[in-house]
């Protein structure tokens, strides 16, 4: 087979398996009878050929990039040769702006046909796509400007511990600021989080929505403490439900929410609820990882593989019990346990007004540190993108569109260059995915 369409088939296979497997899993799960299952796979398989659909765009970008490399090459070539350029760029830059602008132009083609078959309804269908592959082209300049300073610094003795502790914790920082985002957006924006994510962290964190309906209402001054607003009948069967006093959750008579409301029900002591969510959250999530990190070790079984699924699934896990007990225990440490006892004079409406959100969704992130550098790594990168989508439309006007085409053919062309200049510039699954398709 020529080497230039290998890059094409193997994008547009990963693309197709990407497409086709979750689709053909939900419907072998939905229990709809034969005939309805066999239909709905029969149209998915056939929808996957499609020219707008996810698997044509992958063989288009990076295959289209692979296609395009010898005209790119040529006319750099030709450009570079010139008497006023020929002493101002070497073979390799050459070849590095050859990339640049092949991928450049594939990934434009592969987003406005992957748009192109829904002319009529508002553009942002591809934002998430393009706000991860923003992020990814970002990780690469910031990356790359970092090492660049950091060899500078060494060479001249100028490096300092500080600065390696940056470097060291840029992950996580990235992590614990996106993640930050994400959850405050979960609380008092969800609409503009993907439906699926927003409905694992519901999953996730086991907090009653009425819980969720009160903080907004407080933030909005609909919720009033010592006030009948008439808020009395949001909590007051919540309270039922738990064996509790109705009366627990009238903000007229009963100012602040206890925090046994906040605890489910379960204890007046935060500090055991803590360690409840961390354990709860824990064993679920261990339910989640476990099966996937045996999977991705199924190709050389052995017992160092099952100990490694074993010990990965329970760190991760860990990670998640530490992110929800940590964002808990910060609402009750900032409105009962610290916040008035270090300003007494403060109101318990200043503390429930979207404050305690911010102390939790500050410092939950920071859990993170319980991954490996590697996992910090891809888990920034993977929940960068949601917190982008937060202060972006997700729906606009066509006539924009020609600005998240241009954001992503960029941002893909700074990816693709940056592989071909350096492959361990281009971190994570993402480099390991390009280089088994590229190679």
């Amino acid at each position: 087979m020529p080497q230039y369409i290998r890059p094409l088939l193997r994008a547009y296979s990963l693309g197709y398996v990407s497409f086709v497997s979750p689709r053909l899993l939900h419907i072998l799960l939905s229990r709809a009878n034969k005939s309805k299952s066999e239909a709905f796979i029969i149209e998915t398989l056939r929808k996957a050929f499609e020219l707008n659909r996810f698997p044509a765009f992958c063989g288009i970008t990076v295959g289209g990039w692979r296609l395009l490399l010898p005209v790119t090459k040529t006319v750099v070539k030709q450009i570079c040769s010139l008497p006023s350029y020929s002493k101002n760029f070497s073979a390799t830059t050459h070849k590095l702006i050859a990339n640049f602008f092949a991928s450049f132009i594939s990934g434009a083609v592969g987003l406005q046909l992957l748009n192109g078959g829904y002319p009529e309804a508002p553009a942002g269908r591809t934002l998430d796509l393009t706000l991860w592959t923003a992020t990814r082209a970002l990780d690469v300049l910031v990356g790359e400007l970092w090492l660049r300073r950091k060899k500078r610094r060494l060479e001249s003795g100028n490096w300092s511990r500080f600065e390696d502790g940056i470097g060291k914790l840029a992950d996580a920082m990235a992590f614990s600021l996106t993640a930050g985002i994400v959850m405050f957006a979960w609380f008092y924006i969800p609409e503009q989080l993907p439906r699926a994510y927003n409905q694992w962290i519901t999953g996730m964190s086991n907090l009653d929505s009425r819980l969720i309906v009160a903080l907004r209402r407080i933030r909005g001054g609909e919720f009033i403490y010592g006030e009948d607003t008439g808020q009395a009948d949001l909590l007051g069967p919540y309270c039922k439900m738990m064996g509790l006093l109705e009366v627990l959750g009238d903000p007229q008579r009963t100012v602040p929410i206890p925090c046994r409301l906040i605890h489910s029900g379960w204890t007046d002591n935060c500090e055991k609820h803590a360690v409840w969510r961390f354990w709860s959250s824990w064993t679920k999530a261990f339910v989640m990882y476990f099966p996937l990190n045996l999977v991705t070790r199924l190709r050389r079984p052995s017992l160092k593989s099952l100990s490694q699924a074993l010990l990965q699934s329970a760190r991760s896990s860990a990670f998640l019990g530490a992110f929800v007990a940590i964002f808990y225990y910060s609402v009750c440490l900032t409105r009962t346990r610290l916040g008035p006892r270090f300003f007494p004079n403060l109101s318990p409406m200043f503390w429930d007004n979207g404050l305690i959100v911010k102390m939790g969704c500050t410092l939950c992130g920071w859990s993170v540190l319980i991954e490996s550098p590697a996992r910090r790594a891809e888990m920034s990168a993977f929940v960068a993108p949601k917190a982008l989508g937060v202060v972006l439309p997700r729906k606009y006007s066509r006539k924009h569109q020609w600005r998240e085409v241009l954001a992503f053919a960029l941002s893909f062309a700074v990816v693709m260059t940056a592989f071909h200049a350096n492959k361990a510039r281009v971190r994570g699954v993402t480099g390991r995915v390009l280089g088994r398709i590229v190679a």
